[in-house]
């Protein structure tokens, strides 16, 4: 009877023992490239490591780098092997997402400074296989890492942008204001027609499809659209104005 007592404190002093002999996965990633780096801490002094990367390549050795040319969730694997039995003694797996976005934020600048009706936004989103789109505030969209944007009217904004990555979505939104009008924008032709030269026909083009377009005539008349034509009440120089 003692001696099973023995046996048995001998096997259960022995699987705690073991219990300690772990091994592990450590890594860093560059979510630029894509590109991992794995470090494996061995269980036992003088074995070889084997690696399965989850996309149906191999690998070997204690510390090894992977790149990956799809986003999605893959299962790394360690294999841990006794060189003089062949036999695995230690396995340890982790999962990752290479879809996974960081940094989901965004800036934006004046592409002439001291008017800012015409804005660079720029993403800083990674990893760079992101896939980047905009709304402007204004009914306009957009797609791209680094784009402008002209806005046509002084407002405020609020201006959003959604980054995918294959399952890995983020979104981000800040209010910007705008208090420029478009540089050199604002004008105007107008030209006396050739049949009679009391009738002049004027022409601007409009800031955006959506806007209406007021005309003064400065001898307290107007019109509206972008063509109007207009006989003057008097020969005499008037003030002439267009808003939009």
């Amino acid at each position: 009877m003692k001696k099973f007592y023995l046996f048995l404190l001998a096997c259960l002093f022995s699987g705690s023992a073991f219990s300690q002999m772990l091994c592990s996965i450590n890594y860093t990633a560059d979510t630029t490239t894509n590109t991992y780096d794995f470090f494996f801490t061995q269980s036992t002094p003088g074995s070889t490591v084997n690696w399965t990367f989850g996309d149906g390549t191999p690998g070997a050795g204690q510390t090894v780098s992977h790149q990956y040319t799809m986003n999605g969730v893959f299962v790394v694997c360690a294999y841990e092997i006794d060189p003089s039995s062949g036999n695995t003694i230690c396995q340890h797996c982790v999962t990752i997402n290479t879809s996974s976005i960081n940094s989901c934020t965004f800036g934006y600048a004046e592409v002439s400074p001291g008017n800012n009706s015409l804005l660079q936004f720029q993403s800083f989103v990674t990893p760079s296989s992101a896939s980047i789109t905009w709304d402007f505030g204004d009914g306009m969209i957009g797609s791209g890492f680094i784009l402008n944007h002209q806005y046509v009217i002084p407002a405020t904004y609020n201006v959003c942008m959604t980054a995918i990555n294959g399952t890995d979505t983020c979104h981000t939104c800040t209010q910007i204001i705008v208090t420029d009008y478009p540089a050199g924008s604002c004008s105007f032709t107008a030209t006396p027609t050739v049949a009679n030269g009391n009738v002049f026909n004027f022409s601007t083009t409009p800031l955006a499809s959506n806007v209406a377009i007021t005309w003064d005539f400065g001898d307290n008349s107007g019109g509206m659209g972008t063509n109007p034509s207009h006989i003057p009440a008097l020969r005499n120089l008037h003030g002439l104005y267009v808003r939009s």
